[in-house]
């Protein structure tokens, strides 16, 4: 065997040339390169370790998990902002559904089927809606004319008041310089057509937003408990008790919640 030194460690390689082999034969290197490596292990091990549990490498694990996080509550923004058009309603219809699940629940308790009970719940509450609106909406509509025209008679006396003390003019001159301020507003106005149909698209869309709180909503109560269930029967199975109190327990605040906020809503309507 020849005495090789790697550092102040002695390693014999084996001769074998007289079997055959040549003494560079990776056969006879072996025993070269595991004391190598394990002398080389030997000396990086615990300084390999030491980086590992540094405070610096736990500061940088801390910082790529902060981006991380920064980047999903980021990418969650996006997509939400994306599907605003139907989270909006969805959350509505969550709310409503908490709100009428009682109501329905005790329509079941009659005798009802599920899907009439849901269904007679939303016509009843659409009736009582649909009735305020008829009662509040026509007698302030039927108001607006007689306001319009007490302010256009209040700013007439003020500009006739205003022109005959700064400028000295008499009515005739102060209703000309109205007509003229009249025609320059009117000219103006022609830019205010694409306003008019973006108003007219957001109606639109908030009355497509409103029917689709409904059918939501409907199918909420119908099939709540179903729907529940599925979501429940995701998780693993050692959870899913957990999961269906909590459910629950969360059902029944958020119900009692809307009902505060309904009848706190419901009294500043009516006596203040």
């Amino acid at each position: 065997s020849q005495p090789v030194h790697v550092g102040a460690h002695p390693l014999r390689v084996p001769d074998n040339s007289a079997g055959g082999r040549a003494a560079g034969h990776p056969a006879n290197l072996s025993p070269l390169v595991e004391g190598v490596c394990g002398h080389a292990g030997g000396m990086s091990s615990p300084s390999a370790v030491r980086l590992e549990r540094g405070p610096l490498a736990r500061a940088g694990r801390l910082a790529w998990q902060l981006i991380g996080i920064a980047l999903a509550v980021m990418l969650a923004g996006w997509v939400a902002g994306h599907l605003m058009p139907v989270l909006l309603p969805l959350g509505i219809a969550v709310l409503v559904a908490a709100l009428l699940r009682p109501a329905q629940v005790a329509l079941e308790r009659a005798g009802l089927p599920p899907a009439a009970a849901a269904l007679l719940t939303l016509v009843v509450v659409l009736a009582v809606v649909g009735g305020l609106v008829a009662l509040v909406v026509p007698p302030f509509v039927s108001r607006i004319g007689d306001l319009g025209t007490s302010v256009q008679g209040g700013l007439q006396r003020l500009a006739y008041s205003l022109g005959h003390d700064l400028a000295g003019m008499d009515h005739a001159a102060v209703d000309d310089a109205i007509d003229r301020a009249a025609t320059t507003v009117r000219d103006h106005l022609g830019g205010l057509a694409g306003d008019a149909v973006t108003g007219a698209t957001a109606i639109v869309g908030a009355l497509g937003a409103a029917v689709l709180v409904v059918f939501l909503a409907f199918f909420m109560l119908k099939d709540g408990q179903r729907m529940s269930g599925w979501l429940v029967a995701l998780a693993p199975a050692h959870r899913r008790a957990a999961l269906h109190v909590f459910g629950s327990r969360a059902g029944a605040a958020l119900t009692t919640y809307i009902r505060g906020v309904v009848f706190v809503a419901t009294v500043d309507a009516v006596f203040i």
